[in-house]
């Protein structure tokens, strides 16, 4: 009974709360394998449990449509004026943020905070590639306390 119960209320809460109207969108299936997980944890003042993000896929690319990434790669034309960082993210947990932090030569260019809703989600970042950056680019996947929940990195050339 309580193994139904709760069944009904995950079902409930993921079809409640699996819509968005940001750039941040409910995923429609796995497209990779688990990449990393930033474990569920519980208050000690208030039993409220904090999210848990799985990475479940993210790339470089050269453009997002219908959530979904175009021309994935991770070695682009020096010709390129824009770079896209897509994640699928899925969050069994509350309501949080997620950050893309982008790098060039090592050097830090820019945070960009994302919000994160319970259940699957897709979203994406992207910068403008100045004339002249070429080189290794690296973005790192952060959650709202500050861990690395993935980096992964492309070059221009």
């Amino acid at each position: 009974m309580r193994f139904s119960l709760l069944l009904i209320v995950m079902l409930f809460a993921q079809s409640t709360y699996g819509q968005s109207a940001t750039s941040s969108e409910p995923a429609t299936g796995d497209t990779a394998k688990n990449i990393v997980a930033a474990p569920a944890t519980e208050s000690a003042t208030s039993g409220e449990t904090v999210a848990t993000l799985v990475i479940k896929d993210a790339r470089f690319c050269t453009g997002v449509e219908n959530r979904e990434p175009v021309e994935v790669a991770d070695q682009f034309s020096s010709e390129i004026t824009r770079l896209y960082f897509w994640s699928a993210v899925e969050n069994s947990g509350s309501e949080t943020t997620i950050s893309h932090v982008w790098y060039f030569g090592g050097q830090e260019q820019a945070r960009v905070a994302l919000p994160i809703k319970p259940s699957r989600y897709r979203t994406w970042s992207s910068r403008l590639i100045p004339p002249g950056s070429v080189g290794s680019w690296k973005v790192q996947v952060v959650d709202s306390g500050g861990n690395v929940l993935l980096e992964r990195s492309c070059e221009v050339k």
